[in-house]
């Protein structure tokens, strides 16, 4: 913009009153002419062609996308779907039992024996510790 304000302007406005208006006027003339028959028509029947065929690929593409969600769909719902089913079965029958069997056992042997080391042991053990720092005054 600052071009067209400060270089082009006076110049075509410095031509205009020289008296070459005439000429400007011409010049103009064969430049919309170029921009019609040079740019503007070859663009508008570019896309007279490309229109329909933009069109084409857009529905192939649309087609095809569907085409695939459609088979995905049944692939689910024929092999998928069934085969979870059955691992589902097989983990409920084989891995769960087991599991909670070895909770049960957890609970009944381990659990014990650790909150009994814990009250019996380690308990008494961080007391005296404290009040040993607290005595030496190593303990904030």
């Amino acid at each position: 913009m600052w071009v067209v304000r400060t270089v082009i302007w006076p110049a075509l406005v410095w031509l205009t009153r020289h008296g070459l208006r005439p000429a400007l006027v011409v010049l103009g003339r064969v430049l919309v002419w170029l921009a019609r028959y040079l740019v503007l028509w070859p663009l508008r029947w570019l896309g007279t062609v490309l229109t329909p065929v933009g069109r084409l690929v857009v529905a192939a593409v649309v087609g095809a996308w569907r085409t695939a969600g459609r088979m995905l769909r049944l692939l689910h719902r024929l092999l998928l779907r069934p085969l979870l089913s059955g691992v589902r079965w097989v983990w409920s029958v084989t891995v769960v039992p087991v599991a909670r069997g070895l909770r049960a056992v957890w609970r009944a042997t381990v659990a014990p024996a650790a909150r009994w080391a814990r009250r019996s042991v380690l308990d008494p053990a961080r007391l005296a510790v404290r009040e040993v720092l607290n005595a030496l005054g190593l303990r904030r």
